[in-house]
């Protein structure tokens, strides 16, 4: 009989470097893997007495195990994602920004109820979308080394690597996957930690959330149409903040806005993960109430702070109104 032995050390030690290499806390990864931060503690002390259920859901949040979850689920999806994003960004440099190094936002939903389209479809169906900013989720850039291309039955995109990056910051290293059944995945690093900011990590903007959530809302309620699920379907929408703990609430963006935060609000949490379900033909004409309702817990994160209604809508007010000045 063949025996393939397993190291338990070295897996411990492969695991806690990409925990490490992602910039997440273990409180973190006990979120992204829905275990306890005890059990992620336990594991990388060497404890053998753990469920073997709960070890598999950290080695799958950590790219370290495939083929446990649902077929054909969003949790797989979405985890053959970050999968995926983790070995592209493996023979960056170190200190390359497009790592992340700094914590990044990951948005990914599903449309319930939406009808497969040819993959040689999707292109035109994404590029069909409005937009609403200069830099808007899941762009298609037509560079040679930047265009979207077909991968696992579906559209991929990165624009961390290569030659032909426009910028070499977090905040334009996208890494997307959309799938022709209306699956679709993002993952961003922060603007805040760019070459104009001298303290990266430091800082978390105030009204970025609000135009990118609602950029992403926006998408998923334009797809769901070309997909032919405006009328009844469902979007299933999740977002991850990772590398909050320290940061700093502030106007970042905007530095010259009558909207800021009280100062001193802090991130006492090093992550946030957010989730909201709705009908897709509600998104657009009930945005502020959704948008409001998703980004809750994210605020609370600093100090317990509460976005003003009416800072929400006088934002949301704006984006619309920047879609008219885009071509």
């Amino acid at each position: 009989m063949t025996a393939w032995p397993l190291n338990w050390r070295e897996l411990i030690e492969e695991a806690t470097r990409r925990r490490k290499n992602e910039n997440l806390s273990q409180a973190a990864l006990a979120a992204i893997a829905g275990v306890s931060r005890a059990t992620v503690l336990s594991f990388e002390r060497g404890d053998t007495n753990l469920q073997l259920s709960k070890v598999f859901d950290l080695l799958t949040a950590l790219g370290l195990l495939e083929g446990v979850g649902p077929v054909d689920s969003q949790d797989e999806f979405a985890q053959a994602s970050r999968i995926r994003w983790q070995d592209l960004v493996a023979d960056l440099a170190e200190d390359d920004p497009a790592r992340l190094p700094f914590g990044h936002v990951s948005y990914d939903y599903w449309i319930e109820g939406a009808e497969p389209v040819p993959l040689k479809a999707l292109p035109n169906i994404l590029r069909a979308i409005p937009t609403y900013t200069g830099w808007p989720p899941f762009w298609l850039a037509s560079k040679p080394g930047l265009k979207p291309y077909n991968r696992d039955n579906g559209l991929e995109c990165w624009l961390g690597g290569g030659t032909d990056r426009l910028f070499r910051d977090a905040g334009h290293s996208d890494f997307w996957r959309v799938a022709p059944e209306g699956r679709a995945f993002l993952r961003r690093g922060y603007q805040e930690d760019g070459p104009d900011n001298l303290q990266p990590g430091a800082v978390f903007d105030l009204i970025l959330p609000v135009w990118r959530s609602a950029e992403v809302l926006l998408h998923a309620a334009a797809l769901a149409r070309s997909l032919g699920a405006a009328a009844h379907g469902l979007v299933h929408l999740r977002a991850t903040y990772t590398g909050l703990e320290g940061r700093e609430l502030v106007s970042w963006a905007k530095p010259l806005s009558r909207n800021s935060a009280p100062p001193g609000l802090r991130a006492r949490a090093s992550s946030a993960n957010l989730e909201i379900t709705v009908h897709s033909d509600r998104l657009e004409e009930e945005l502020e109430l959704i948008v409001a309702y998703l980004l809750r817990p994210l605020y609370a994160r600093f100090d317990g702070f509460e976005l003003p209604q009416s800072l929400l809508a006088e934002e949301l007010t704006q984006l619309r109104r920047a879609r008219a000045y885009l071509p």
